[in-house]
């Protein structure tokens, strides 16, 4: 099952893009439903290779291993493709992207979900979540 999410933003797409790139933003965007545990032990600035695991908490309740590996970071399109997975879910491959519309840019999440029989709960929860973090962007980029 695949989920999307767009927002068009009032900030430039190259500063949107620079912030897409780092864990701190993760790590805020995602503030108030989830945080992770190994926040403070992966790459402050994604890059192709880096494989970490997030040890995410849901509520503040550990969801075991979600390892994330970082297929693609491209600068010239402002794309960022990972493979995710762990526990139940066999495949989150997510896709980011930033596009210019003049001065203002459109953030996009793509995810495509696999988790066997759960795939629609997560597919549920992916909706929610990814909602959630995209509402938080311009608190994120008003602080810049």
């Amino acid at each position: 099952m695949k989920v999307v999410v767009k927002s068009k933003l009032a900030h430039a797409p190259e500063k949107v893009w620079d912030l897409l790139t780092l864990t701190s933003t993760l790590c805020y965007v995602a503030e108030g439903v989830m945080t992770y545990d190994t926040a403070d032990t992966i790459p402050k600035k994604w890059r192709i290779g880096d494989t970490m695991n997030l040890r995410p908490r849901l509520w503040g309740k550990l969801q075991g291993d979600h390892f994330v590996i970082v297929e693609d970071v491209n600068d010239k399109v402002r794309r960022i493709v990972t493979h995710e997975y762990g526990g139940h879910i066999t495949k989150w491959q997510h896709t980011m992207d930033v596009l210019s519309e003049g001065k203002h840019c459109l953030l996009i999440d793509t995810i495509e979900i696999e988790a066997g029989w759960r795939t629609p709960i997560i597919w549920l929860f992916a909706q929610f979540f990814y909602r959630h973090r995209h509402k938080r962007w311009p608190g994120l980029l008003a602080q810049q």
